[in-house]
């Protein structure tokens, strides 16, 4: 989502991606390094600020940070993850993807391995070709840098199909296929392998979902305060680096008072974490009135605790529309951008996304079973082969009962929960964890499959971490639990988790050490072509039918209702942009092809 490239080329493909970016920067030596690895083998690393996340002489690139739960260290940074890596004999072998949110490469001097973050949050998209491997999460970045070495952007003409279904499922990728047939996905569980020699070769190595979410435990109980211990060590620990930079954003419902509950457990989190509800709109009245509430009755304060004149509002902004097809064409259809870019240090965003891995989000069906729902039988079958081909490479069989759920962890939540990286490498989701996923897939779940509203894992991890905020009214009385239910399972569960059942973890680098927001070369790139638009309703009609007239055959037939409700939906003055469906995204993105 617009935060970097990475090209690993021979010399002559490597200077061609140099003349290629000097032409949109002055100076773009601040954002580009280059330096030979192998004999003829380049590397190529473009970000805000290539130097901090570079550690040539340990044979790292890192952006962004890593939790190790096990060893309870945290990593802030390339210098903070060089540390983990040297202090926990890790060698520069990536072994498994571990939580956080990031990216990382190593390499020896044979090869380099390429991976992201245990949930994929912050993307991976890749292509190979003879004498280049490039890796960016910018769709954009990558079908550029094609063309600009003079290789094609072909349609995908299955992926493309399948996409065209308006649901949320098909709001993002369906399996490792893009709209552009040379330009890849790496889902959860995948990681890239570039051999240097006797030429360049990119392997895709898959790990099954299987066994990377497999049980620690074969004890409910234990897992789940397992879970809560966890949730409120990291809280902790990010709370005790200094005031305001553990920011949580705090609802009505009950993912989010999850985090709360871990926050207010240790001395660090009510002292030092910031509390926020962005609700405040009329139509969320109801969430800020809960929020109020429990902050009265719990003594937290809402908002930052520096007083705001005296607390830097560091950032930049970019044009939404460029912006949106550096971080989402291709890759997220639906119109969402985050114009203030974070390019400061100092906060962790942290918010109660990714329950949905444990509740449910496709309702725990078969893919087949959602395939069959779709009218058109020609998208039915395309969506049904792109969504099985994606679980499989996940090591998910295609008919397993749970496969909707499956390809929910492997593409729509590592995309969507993931999407704060165009702004932010600093997001924290607590909810995420291997502990909790693989419980909540176990025969030891006891509430596998749980109804909406209902009690689930999610709630239990709440009484687990706190019984009296358990207790308290949500946002919707559907959801509120009765203290006989909240007694019983805080029994069953062995009491609520007490302060000193919290660790404090081991902090290798700084938060100084994470870098956030494009590149201006990449800013500059895109605004060649959209200028300085924002996300201007004639402007985006303008481009949907511009990019509608240049489809042909199937692919414009089954794009015709997509047109449609695009120009329908731009027409209704009544919504915002970003309140609008997957549309004007999907047909947006196919700029991106030749």
């Amino acid at each position: 989502m617009s935060n970097y490239l990475l090209v690993i080329s021979s010399q002559e493909a490597a200077v061609a991606t140099r003349s290629w970016l000097s032409r949109y920067s002055s100076d773009l030596d601040a954002e580009l390094m280059q330096f030979e690895v192998n004999e003829d083998r380049w590397v190529t690393y473009v970000s805000r600020n290539p130097v901090r996340e570079c550690r040539m002489h340990d044979g790292v690139i890192f952006k962004g940070y890593a939790i190790d739960y096990a060893r309870e260290s945290m990593a802030l940074g390339a210098e903070g993850f060089a540390q983990y890596l040297a202090i926990h004999r890790l060698g520069r072998r990536s072994g498994e993807s571990i939580e956080g949110c990031y990216f990382s490469a190593r390499w020896t001097g044979a090869q380099a391995e390429i991976r992201s973050d245990l949930f994929a949050q912050c993307p991976v998209l890749y292509f190979a070709d003879s004498a280049v491997a490039a890796v960016s999460d910018s769709m954009y970045i990558l079908a550029n840098l094609r063309r600009a070495l003079g290789l094609r952007c072909s349609l995908h003409e299955r992926s493309v199909i399948g996409r065209s279904w308006g649901n949320a499922m098909a709001g993002q990728m369906l399996g490792e296929d893009t709209l552009v047939e040379e330009i890849k996905f790496a889902p959860v569980g995948t990681s890239l392998v570039v051999s240097f020699s006797p030429e360049i070769r990119l392997a895709v190595k898959r790990r099954s979902v299987l066994e990377t979410f497999a049980p620690e435990s074969d004890n409910y109980t234990e897992t789940v305060r397992l879970s809560a211990q966890r949730i409120a060590s990291s809280i902790q620990t990010f709370s005790g680096l200094s005031g305001d930079v553990a920011r949580l954003a705090v609802s009505g419902g009950m993912d989010s008072r999850v985090c709360l509950a871990a926050a207010l457990l240790s001395e660090a989190g009510r002292g030092q974490a910031a509390f926020n509800c962005m609700n405040t709109s009329s139509s969320h009245a109801k969430d800020y009135q809960v929020v109020s509430s429990l902050s009265g009755k719990f003594g937290f304060p809402l908002g930052l605790r520096t007083p705001p004149a005296s607390v830097p509002r560091p950032g930049r902004r970019v044009p939404e529309l460029g912006l949106w097809f550096l971080a989402n064409a291709g890759l997220y259809d639906f119109m969402y951008v985050m114009p203030a870019i974070n390019t400061g240090e100092g906060a962790v965003s942290i918010g109660g996304h990714g329950a949905e891995l444990h509740k449910g989000n496709y309702g725990w069906r078969t893919i087949r079973t959602i395939a069959n729902a779709i009218p058109d039988r020609l998208v039915s079958d395309a969506f049904l082969s792109q969504c099985e081909s994606g679980i499989a490479a996940m090591g998910v069989r295609p008919d397993d009962a749970f496969g909707s759920e499956w390809h929910y962890l492997g593409f729509r939540n590592a995309i969507h929960s993931g999407r704060f990286v165009t702004g932010t490498m600093a997001g924290f989701r607590p909810l995420m964890t291997r502990s909790l996923v693989a419980l909540s897939r176990s025969s030891l779940n006891e509430w596998i499959a749980p109804k909406k509203g209902g009690q689930s894992l999610i709630s239990d991890l709440l009484i687990c971490l706190s019984p009296a905020l358990a207790s308290e009214p949500f946002d919707d009385e559907k959801k509120n639990l009765a203290a006989s239910v909240v007694a019983e399972r805080s029994s069953y569960l062995g009491g609520g988790l007490m302060p000193d059942e919290i660790v404090e973890y081991r902090v290798f680098g700084s938060l100084a050490g994470i870098v956030s927001g494009c590149p201006d070369v990449f800013a500059a790139l895109v605004a060649e072509r959209h200028g300085a638009n924002d996300l201007d309703r004639p402007v985006l009609l303008r481009l949907v039918q511009e990019n509608y007239g240049r489809l042909s055959g199937r692919v414009r037939e089954v794009y015709g209702p997509t047109l449609a409700e695009a120009t329908t939906k731009l027409a209704a003055d009544k919504l915002s942009v970003s309140q609008m469906r997957a549309s004007i995204g999907k047909l947006l993105s196919f700029e991106l092809v030749d």
